[in-house]
């Protein structure tokens, strides 16, 4: 009797004691989840899978002004993902520290929070992407034989390489069969001339480059299952043949240093129209899209399933020519077992605000 009124009575307290360690350990994981934070994130392309990305406080989007009104901006390759005050959101950073909704909204920081946000971006940038070194400065830090790791800028994929021979550029081996297989992977299951995006990593820096995925030449590496070696190009390396500065090469080294703009600005507007046509074999889709203007919508597609095409370019006509703005006339056809066929002109009507800002591709009609 004793007992049972003692139990009585503690079973409550001990109910109490129940409830509240549930209470304890459920909250912290609950907090977790629901958590504020922003993260942001900087990609090579907007469908690129490899990113790099660091977490930020929402204390940055206090005090924000949300302007109805669309404007054109210049947008960068950081994005945000926040989800603050009970609210997930998505934002583009331009290249004045304000933030772009999808709807076309702008969204302006504090000064504060915006010298904040462009310093953390530009950290971020400088993390994801290579140093953008001469070839001349690479030459000495790669000597023959050395080894290094290669990472694609779109997929994220990485594997390890050797330099085998190469005085214009470097000549480069995968080491093993599973480097070999992973970089067929890459270029998706078939060898390919395109040129790709890459970091080299080495002595733990990693340098801005472009290689191409196509075994050719010399061999040296047994039992790899490549047949030849391939190409790695750095900023201002040449073709071994003519001696030749390639401009795939060079956008896709300046573009895994995050410098492509900068690039872009000192393009002549055949070069544009060039680069062109090397996204389109290259089935770059970022790249296509840097070359447009923001209001390029009715563009005539050129490019369409995995059609080779060739093009020459034609001298404009004078009056279609200025500072500010050039028609261009380009032959173009398909080509099917070496023969041109489909051949067709077309015009590219290229524009830039002013005399300093870089050419680009407003529309594309049928001459």
């Amino acid at each position: 009797m004793c007992y049972n009124n003692l139990y009585k009575k503690m079973l409550p307290c001990f109910l109490i004691i129940a409830v509240s360690v549930l209470i304890f350990t459920y909250q912290p994981s609950t907090a977790h989840a629901d958590k504020p934070e922003i993260q942001i994130s900087v990609k090579s392309s907007p469908d690129a899978q490899y990113s790099s990305s660091r977490k930020l406080s929402c204390v940055l989007l206090n005090g924000t002004k949300d302007y109805e009104k669309k404007y054109a901006f210049q947008a960068t390759d950081v994005t945000l993902h926040a989800s603050c005050h009970g609210e997930n959101m998505d934002f583009i950073l331009d290249t004045s520290g304000n933030l772009h909704k999808s709807n076309g909204k702008m969204v302006e920081l504090k000064p504060k929070a915006r010298t904040e946000l462009l310093n953390q971006a530009r950290l971020l940038r400088s993390q994801h992407y290579g140093e953008p070194l001469h070839w001349s400065e690479v030459n000495e830090l790669l000597p023959r034989l050395a080894k290094f790791t290669v990472i694609d800028l779109e997929t994220g994929l990485r594997f390890q390489g050797q330099r085998r021979a190469g005085s214009s550029h470097a000549d480069v081996q995968p080491l093993t069969k599973s480097d070999s297989e992973t970089m067929k992977k890459i270029y998706g299951g078939k060898w390919s001339w395109s040129r790709r995006a890459i970091l080299v990593e080495s002595n733990g820096r990693s340098f801005a480059a472009s290689m191409n995925g196509m075994p050719h030449g010399g061999d040296g590496i047994p039992d790899n299952d490549f047949k030849g070696h391939f190409c790695i190009h750095f900023i201002g390396s040449t073709t071994h043949s003519k001696n030749n500065v390639d401009l795939g090469h060079q956008i896709m080294a300046t573009k895994a240093s995050g410098t492509l703009s900068a690039l872009m600005m000192r393009l002549t507007p055949y070069q544009i129209i060039d680069a062109y046509f090397l996204a389109g074999h290259y089935r770059d889709q970022g790249l296509m899209s840097a070359l447009m203007l923001v209001s390029s919508t009715n563009v005539t597609p050129i490019f369409s399933g995995d059609k080779i095409v060739k093009h020459r370019i034609l001298e404009p006509a004078p009056d279609h020519v200025s500072e500010l703005a050039v028609d261009i006339p380009v032959e173009s056809c398909e080509v099917h077992s070496g023969t041109c066929i489909n051949k067709s002109t077309k015009v590219f009507h290229l524009r830039r605000l002013t005399f300093v800002d870089a050419w680009q591709i407003e529309n594309i009609s049928q001459l």
